[in-house]
């Protein structure tokens, strides 16, 4: 099974382009955190991720730097050969799928007594 599911923040805006056949291709780099518990330290993994079609479309214009997203996909990985004639690897996730994750504002009590508590969460 080639399953991930990510949670993070977008390191940068979505780069959305049109390739063959109008298809929508959008890339984008999640930061990850990751807890070293043998060292006790805290640091970030950066994971490219592609995403094709519709889905790419909706996620390029409503996604920013810094937003928090779930993305769920499958790795891929890609060979290529350089200028040089040397053998490179890329490894990315296509995503599949993805959420917006929107952080809870609290509302004011004047601002609670004025509009019904709504929950919203869209997948895509």
């Amino acid at each position: 099974m080639n399953k991930v599911i990510l949670q993070g923040r977008l390191t940068a805006d979505p780069d959305n382009r049109t390739g063959a056949n109008d298809t929508v291709i959008c890339r984008f780099t999640v930061a990850v955190d990751h807890y070293n518990a043998r060292e006790g330290e805290k640091s970030a993994i950066f994971v490219p991720c592609i995403m094709f079609g519709q889905r790419a479309d909706v996620f390029g214009h409503y996604t920013h730097k810094g937003d928090r997203v779930l993305i769920e996909g499958r790795i891929d990985v890609s060979n290529y050969e350089d200028e040089n004639g040397n053998r490179r690897t890329f490894t990315n996730v296509v995503a599949e799928q993805f959420d917006f994750i929107h952080n809870a504002k609290v509302p004011s009590s004047e601002e609670e007594e004025k509009k019904p508590a709504k929950k919203y969460n869209k997948r895509y």
